[in-house]
């Protein structure tokens, strides 16, 4: 045992020990150096990947939005077209309400937008996709082929300049007209509705993972807006034939519109018929949806 203990204090203060001492030391100080780097380089990759994934979901945000309202508008010039010889129709009050429930929407969400992006980098992102629907709306309507809003819809649009794009956004809530009617439940519209939200959710999960959205140009939001008319147009069609009542000169007794059970009917199938329109997020996947 001794001579053992004598053979390692040997070897522990012999040159070779010090050598390989040295040789581990010298490889242990550049891996000591490596590891805060390595952490620091994870830690602006994930950084980069984050401020990616916001940009993306601001870009999301804004331009879905926007195609919402611009949806609704033109949905609200195909129904005041239908019933162009009855400008009192419930059907008309009722569109024009979705245009002004969205406007508040649209409010709520880019004022959301401004609370909980405040870093100077989101802001700039936001600040240029706003400019950027402005730049489209005034393609839509300086371009011959595109102009085709009456002066009450691009009202509208700029009520949605004025209290959504701008650079510091306070809540306003415009008040949705009055009409003879209640609103009923019913259950076949929330049917329609929750698969509505569902389907935003998983596109808001997907475009967390892609980290990309592709930007809509002015020809393609107005291409969309346009289905969205003609949809709108063949459900007119389907639940206010032209032979029906509702398409008689209104004479005599017919100037109180139309006869109160009749008219309160037609309500009740209008509303039905045109509820998940809100919650649209204009893909074409959802063409199938009730007007």
């Amino acid at each position: 045992m001794h001579y053992q203990q004598d053979a390692i204090s040997n070897y522990i203060y012999s040159g070779e020990y010090h050598q390989k001492y040295n040789q581990i030391q010298v490889y242990r100080q550049p891996n000591q150096r490596m590891q805060p780097e390595q952490q620091q380089q994870m830690e602006l990759q994930q950084l980069k990947q984050k401020n990616i994934e916001q940009e993306a979901l601001i870009q999301y945000y804004v331009y879905e939005d926007f195609q919402n309202l611009i949806n609704l508008i033109y949905s609200y010039q195909a129904v005041k077209k239908h019933f162009k010889n009855h400008p009192g129709h419930p059907a008309i009050i009722l569109s024009k309400n979705k245009i002004k429930l969205q406007l508040n929407i649209s409010n709520s969400i880019h004022s959301d937008l401004y609370q909980t992006n405040k870093n100077s980098q989101d802001q700039t992102i936001l600040k240029v996709q706003k400019q950027n629907v402005k730049s489209i709306i005034k393609k839509m309507g300086n371009d011959i082929q595109m102009n085709d809003l009456d002066k009450e819809s691009q009202a509208y649009l700029e009520q949605y300049i004025k209290y959504s794009l701008g650079d510091y956004v306070e809540l306003k809530q415009f008040e949705l007209e009055k009409t003879n009617w209640d609103y009923n439940f019913n259950q076949g519209v929330l049917d329609k509705v929750l698969p509505q939200i569902s389907y935003v959710d998983e596109q808001i999960r997907s475009l967390r993972q892609r980290k990309c959205y592709n930007i809509p140009t002015a020809q393609q939001i107005k291409l969309k807006a346009k289905e969205y008319e003609r949809l709108t147009e063949s459900k007119l069609l389907i639940n206010y034939p032209q032979n029906s009542y509702n398409y008689r000169s209104p004479q005599r007794q017919d100037n109180q519109k139309f006869s109160q059970e009749n008219a309160k009917q037609q309500f009740k199938q209008f509303t039905n018929i045109s509820q998940s329109l809100i919650f649209s997020s204009g893909s074409r996947t959802q063409k199938q949806q009730q007007y």
